[in-house]
């Protein structure tokens, strides 16, 4: 029944139809992509429920690379880094300031998606391309994703 809602308000949204979307409403996630080339697979949240949305996933990934990481062959040195690597997201992702307030002119660096259970449901076909590249971010080793951390402005020069 709710996917029936949500699908029947995904067919009344017409392309270009969402002019602005409101960063406090709490019934949206919102990301934006990076301004930058190398960055462009990227995105970054905006509003208070992306942000849940990312811790998340984080959880998620941190759980699984940590039991990979026990059983790898690597030597001690090399898992110690990479489980600091993992548990640094964590602490940058709490460093992540958001917008509070404020209203967005859609455009196609946005990627907008009901919060649905947890889980994104995208608004417009840009969102539901990219939908595999929201939590890219939070799945990459810092070390790998460093750029996109220093135009966060976490401060990630301190920590690796």
């Amino acid at each position: 029944m709710f996917d029936e809602k949500i699908n029947e308000i995904r067919e009344g949204l017409k392309p270009g139809m969402i002019k602005k979307v409101n960063i406090k409403d709490p019934r949206i996630l919102i990301f934006r992509r990076f301004d930058y080339k190398e960055l462009e697979n990227y995105y970054y949240p905006i509003n208070k429920n992306a942000l849940i949305y990312l811790k998340l996933k984080y959880k998620q990934y941190k759980k699984d690379q940590l039991r990979t990481i026990e059983y790898t062959i690597f030597d001690e040195d090399e898992k110690a880094n990479l489980t600091y690597q993992v548990n640094l997201i964590g602490v940058l992702l709490e460093k992540i300031q958001i917008q509070k307030k404020g209203v967005l002119e859609v455009d196609d660096k946005l990627l907008i998606y009901f919060n649905t259970e947890g889980e994104p449901t995208a608004i417009n076909e840009n969102s539901e391309k990219n939908q595999e590249k929201l939590a890219k971010l939070v799945t990459t080793l810092p070390e790998t994703s460093k750029e996109a951390w220093e135009k966060l402005n976490v401060n990630i020069n301190s920590y690796i």
